[in-house]
């Protein structure tokens, strides 16, 4: 497929959708581990991106309009990545093997028991909140789990991951306190 520059930046994005959409949402959701919200966002971030400034660049051929496509999707996956990773919560939920690599010098076990030993601090529906929205399970089907309405789940879940923060950061100003180092707020 060749795109030409006289085509809207409308038929561009939708020329782009038909023939990468489907390869972008599966790499995005497989491989990045993303929402289908989030996926989806990227791709058509990414799609409305390369619509509009599309005459800038030389895609003559297929290849180049490969590259510009995956060059771009790329780094907005990454740019997501990297903003979604600047949220504590998610950081110490969604990926505890990124969050045990990362050294706590004041705990003296390793991050997954400090995020173990806090979640043990929570009441079972608690943790099946987080754990079910951690897999992207539909808030319906985690009401019917844990018994709350599902209209207060959402604002539930968000209270619980900062509750759970909250006690990991307890945890481990307690063990800097019982390690007699400082500890700095």
């Amino acid at each position: 497929m060749t795109l030409n520059q006289t085509e809207g930046s409308a038929d561009i994005a939708e020329r782009l959708f038909n023939q990468f959409g489907e390869r972008m949402f599966a790499f995005a959701v497989n491989a990045w581990k993303f929402s289908e919200d989030d996926a989806w966002d990227v791709i058509y971030e990414t799609l409305f991106y390369l619509a509009k400034v599309f005459h800038r660049y030389d895609v003559s051929d297929e290849k180049r309009l490969k590259n510009l496509v995956i060059t771009s999707f790329n780094n907005r996956l990454r740019n997501r990545y990297r903003d979604n990773q600047r949220k504590p919560a998610i950081i110490l939920f969604d990926n505890l093997d990124e969050f045990e690599a990362i050294e706590v010098e004041a705990f003296e076990g390793t991050a997954t028991e400090a995020v173990t030993a806090a979640l043990n601090r929570l009441e079972d529906w608690e943790r099946m909140l987080l754990i079910q929205r951690a897999t992207n399970v539909p808030y319906a089907s985690i009401a019917q789990l844990t018994g709350k309405p599902e209209s207060q789940l959402k604002v539930y879940h968000k209270r619980v991951l900062q509750k759970l923060e909250n006690i990991v950061k307890e945890i481990l100003k307690e063990t800097q306190n019982a390690s007699g180092k400082k500890v700095d707020n």
